[in-house]
Order: C-alpha cells, then structure tokens, then sequence
C-alpha cells in the first residue's frame, strides 16, 4: 500500500512531466505570426524596420543625462496617437491592444507627471486613458518587482511596458543570480501576456556597455538593444 508521501511525490512527478510537455515544440504546427508593437520607418524609402515585437523585451542604454527618458518619451508618444512621429517610428494596430504601462523607478512625483505631460503633449492624442503611469521609487526592489508582475498580469488590452530604471528590481547590478531571474521574468511576462517590454539601463562610464552583470544578461536576451548617446556637435 503506497504511502501519502509516496502519493504526493507521484501527483507532483507527474505535474512536472505536464509542465514540460506543454513547452514541446510542434514541428509540424504553422509559424505563429510576428506581431510588431513598434516599427521604425526609412524616410526615403518608406521601408519599415521591427523595433520590437509582442512575446520580447528591449534594451535602451546610454550614458547618465544621454536623454534616454526622453526617447522614451517618444516611442511612447507614437504608441498613444497611432501616427508615425516625423515619419520615423509606427506602431501598427494590434485588435483591442492599445495600453501603454509605463513605471519610473527612480524619480519624483513632479518629474514622473512631468514626463506624462511631454508624453500626451507630443502625441497630441486625447487617448488619455491608454497611458497608465506608476512611481516605485519610494518602494524596496522586492516590492518592485512583485508590483511590477501583478499590474503587468491584471491590466487588460496591454500592448507595451516600459520599466524605466530596470536595475532598481534587484540590490545588486552585479549579482548574477539576480541578473539572471530578472532576464528570465522579462522573457516570462512578454511571452506570457504577449506584450513588448522597454527596459533601460546606463551604461559603464569607460565604454558602452550596459552596466554590470544585469546588462550583460539584457543585452544578451533583449530583441533589440538601443544605444542613446549627446551628439557631439
């Protein structure tokens, strides 16, 4: 007679066989479509360009004061009109999907209204409510992370997330356990909720490489990887 212990191992046994079944690849199955989230378009040409896809995460990095925050500020503008902006970024329609979760980690409350203000004013939209704006600063990075999950699982029609100030999920930029789990909870929630995630982080202040152990780890996961850097001229 098989004992609970016994029991249970073999219901978890099997839990975990199910778990890993469901991440088998079907060879035969079709391609599941690319949806972009936001595109960069060719003045020229016209051509468009995928800057970052639905189910992925992004990188920005720069130099502390590069204006990396006000890029942000521009891609978001693009994604609440729906209007190529100076006919360089688009974001193309996908069904009901229109949110845009935008979570500054680091500033005040008169710099993160501030820079929703730039954002409405620069998309010259009236889609007010697409924009969902969230100040962690006063928070301790354990609270930063789990509030970052459960506003990115509960909001509806999301489309893209931006966590301005990625380092501050973790204690240390260094730790490569840390570093590790963040990389892999951005690559769960993307693919999970099918939305695009922005991050940013500065870069080292001898070259251009994402700080620390985390940048490493964004940069080698990240769909795409911006560098924003002050025109010398």
């Amino acid at each position: 007679m098989l004992e609970l212990n016994d029991i249970i191992k073999e219901l978890i046994y099997d839990q975990e066989w199910e778990s890993i079944h469901k991440c088998a690849v079907d060879l035969n199955a079709p391609l599941p479509p690319i949806e972009p989230a936001i595109m960069i378009v060719d003045h020229k040409t016209k051509e468009e360009t995928i800057f970052g896809t639905l189910g992925n995460f992004s990188l920005i990095k720069g130099k502390a004061k590069s204006r990396k925050s006000f890029l942000l500020s521009i891609i978001v503008s693009n994604l609440l009109s729906e209007v190529a902006f100076f006919e360089t970024l688009s974001s193309p329609r996908i069904g009901s999907k229109n949110k845009v979760l935008y979570i500054d980690t680091e500033q005040s409350d008169w710099h993160v209204q501030n820079i929703a203000h730039r954002i409405l004013k620069l998309s010259g939209s009236e889609n007010q409510d697409w924009l969902m704006m969230y100040k962690f600063r006063s928070l301790m990075p354990a609270e930063r992370l789990k509030y970052t999950e459960k506003l990115i699982k509960s909001t509806s029609d999301l489309k893209v997330v931006v966590i301005d100030g990625i380092r501050d999920l973790i204690t240390s930029i260094n730790d490569e356990a840390e570093s590790s789990l963040i990389a892999s909870m951005l690559l769960k929630w993307s693919e999970q909720y099918n939305v695009h995630i922005i991050t940013i982080l500065h870069e080292n202040p001898t070259n251009d490489k994402a700080r620390g152990h985390l940048g490493t780890e964004l940069s080698n996961k990240s769909e795409t990887v911006v560098q924003v850097e002050v025109d010398a001229k």
